[in-house]
C-alpha cells in the first residue's frame, strides 16, 4: 500500500525539466506548418466535393491530444519539459505544449484524412490495418528517440521491457499504433450515422476514440505501472499490452472487415 502511494506521488510529481528552446521552435513551427498543409488539403477538397469529411477527421485527430495526452501521461510515468514550454493547456499536473497538439495531427489526423479514401472505396480493413499498425510502431519507437535525445520529454521509472533508454518502451509504441488504429475504424463506423450528424458525431467522438484504444488494449500497462508490483510484473505487463494490442488489431478486422480481411489473402 505504502509502495503503491508513492508510485502515485512520483507519477504526479514529476521531475522539473527545462525546454530546449530551439528544438521546441523547430518542432512547433515544422509541425505546425505539417498542419497547415493538411488543413489547405482537406478545404480544398471540402470545397472541390462538397465533402467535409477529410477537414473534420483532420481536427478530431488533432483535438485527441486534449483528451489523451494529459491522463496517459500521468499513468505512465511521463512528462513533457515543463520549464519555458509554450502550452496549450495544463492538467494533472502536466503541461501540454503546443508542439504535441500539431503532433496529434500527423498521429491521428494524416492517418484517418488517408484512411478515407480507403472507406470511400470499401478496401478499408485487413491488411491495409496491419499496415498500419507495424508502421506506427516502428515509426514511434524510432521517431520519439530523437525528442528525448532534445530533452522535449522524458519517461522514468518504473517501466516495463524498457531495454533501450534513448526511447520510449516498446509496448508503449504498440498502445500508440493500436490508438491510431482504433480511432480510425470508429471513423469508418461512425460514416453510417445518418445525416446531418455524421459529421458533428465524428467530431465529438474523434478525440475520444484514440484515449479508448490507448487505455483499453493497454489495460495490462497501466494496472501493473501503477500497482507497486516488482519490475518482474511490470515486465509481464507491457508484454500483455504487447500481445493485446496486436491481437486488438485482428480483432477489430474480424468483427468488422472480415470480408475484406479474406479478399487481402487471396
Amino acid at each position: 500500500m505504502i509502495q503503491a502511494l508513492e508510485l502515485q506521488y512520483q507519477a504526479m510529481h514529476v521531475p522539473e525539466m527545462a525546454m530546449p528552446l530551439q528544438a521546441q521552435a523547430v518542432l512547433l513551427w515544422g509541425l505546425g506548418g505539417f498542419a497547415a498543409v493538411l488543413a489547405v488539403i482537406a478545404i480544398r477538397i471540402g470545397l472541390r466535393d462538397r465533402d467535409w469529411t477529410p477537414l473534420v477527421l483532420l481536427i478530431a485527430g488533432t483535438f485527441a491530444s486534449l483528451t489523451t495526452e494529459a491522463l496517459s501521461d500521468l499513468l505512465t510515468h511521463f512528462t513533457h519539459a515543463q520549464v519555458g514550454a509554450i502550452t496549450i493547456q495544463t492538467s494533472y499536473a502536466r503541461v501540454i505544449p503546443w508542439h504535441v497538439f500539431f503532433i496529434y495531427s500527423l498521429y491521428f489526423g494524416a492517418w484517418y484524412m488517408f484512411a478515407y479514401s480507403r472507406m470511400l472505396s470499401g478496401t478499408f480493413g485487413g491488411s491495409f490495418l496491419w499496415k498500419a499498425y507495424l508502421f506506427s510502431v516502428v515509426g514511434a519507437y524510432f521517431f520519439e528517440a530523437i525528442p528525448i535525445a532534445q530533452g522535449l520529454w522524458a519517461y522514468f521509472e518504473p517501466q516495463p521491457l524498457w531495454f533501450w533508454r534513448g526511447t520510449l518502451p516498446p509496448n508503449f509504441a504498440c498502445m500508440n499504433a493500436f490508438s491510431i488504429v482504433f480511432g480510425m475504424v470508429a471513423m469508418d463506423k461512425l460514416r453510417s450515422v445518418p445525416k446531418p450528424w455524421t459529421l458533428p458525431v465524428m467530431l465529438i467522438a474523434g478525440p475520444c476514440a484514440p484515449i479508448m484504444g490507448h487505455i483499453g488494449a493497454g489495460q495490462p500497462y497501466y494496472l501493473t505501472m501503477n500497482s507497486g508490483l516488482s519490475q518482474f510484473w511490470i515486465d509481464m505487463g507491457g508484454v500483455a499490452t504487447i500481445i493485446t494490442c496486436t491481437l486488438g488489431v485482428w480483432v477489430l478486422n474480424q468483427i468488422g472487415y472480415a470480408k475484406i480481411s479474406a479478399s487481402s489473402r487471396t
